[in-house]
């Protein structure tokens, strides 16, 4: 089974209309991101861009451990 690993890039473009649904519904047993990524949206929450907020906080319950 292949694995996708989605970036900052992907993750941000579906977050802006609150379309992670979509990502986590189709890839949630083979898609992933990393540390790095999470730390990535996390800043860019911190730069005010507010519309990742959602997003990150979705990345982060789907896997707490990271």
């Amino acid at each position: 089974m292949r694995e996708y690993v989605f970036d900052a890039t992907v993750l941000s473009n579906f977050a802006a209309p609150d379309q992670l649904s979509v990502l986590e519904a189709r890839y949630r047993r083979v898609g992933s991101t990393t540390i790095e990524v999470s730390d990535e949206l996390r800043r860019g929450v911190k730069a005010g861009y507010e519309h990742l907020a959602p997003g990150l906080q979705q990345i982060e319950t789907v896997n707490p451990e990271g």
